[in-house]
């Protein structure tokens, strides 16, 4: 498969609920999209304008305040861009907020990992993990309000297929 353009298979749309109209020109943000490289146990990362399959991407949200009082944001949501799927426990952040995911397009949301009760081959019901392969959307639900001048960043890993 040829290289792609990140803006045509892996820009994916931010949501910040709370954040509509006016109080959306209160909170700058910004994603940014970098190659996950591993030489020697040594991780770096370096901007990314092309991804091809096999290449580990790392996405970073950052958020900026321009309120002057606190500014109630929800949660941030993302959707797993087409082509990719989400890396297990590659999400971080040092805002205190719950990471969860969906499987179903954000209509549900979950921690990780994601169990179901499937049928096996033996007709008997057992738990299943789902794979991250079939993740659709991540986000953070935020435990507290963003201050005045405030950053946060969010990050998560995918792999290109």
């Amino acid at each position: 498969m040829r290289s792609k353009s990140l803006v045509n298979i892996l820009l994916a749309v931010v949501t910040v609920l709370g954040t509509t109209g006016a109080r959306a020109s209160l909170l700058d943000s910004r994603m940014d999209a970098y190659k996950v490289e591993t030489s020697k146990g040594k991780v770096t990362l370096h901007p990314a304008t092309v991804a091809e399959p096999g290449n580990v991407l790392e996405y970073k949200l950052t958020y900026t305040s321009k309120a002057d009082k606190p500014l109630a944001v929800q949660h941030i949501s993302v959707p797993v861009p087409q082509n990719t799927h989400y890396l297990p426990n590659s999400a971080y952040t040092s805002v205190a907020s719950q990471f969860q995911v969906s499987i179903d397009g954000g209509k549900h949301w979950e921690s990780e990992p994601v169990k179901r009760m499937r049928k096996g081959k033996d007709g008997k019901l057992k738990e299943v993990t789902i794979p991250e392969s079939e993740y659709t959307h991540l986000r953070w639900q935020e435990k507290n309000d963003i201050g005045p001048g405030a950053v946060q960043t969010f990050h998560y890993r995918v792999k290109v297929l």
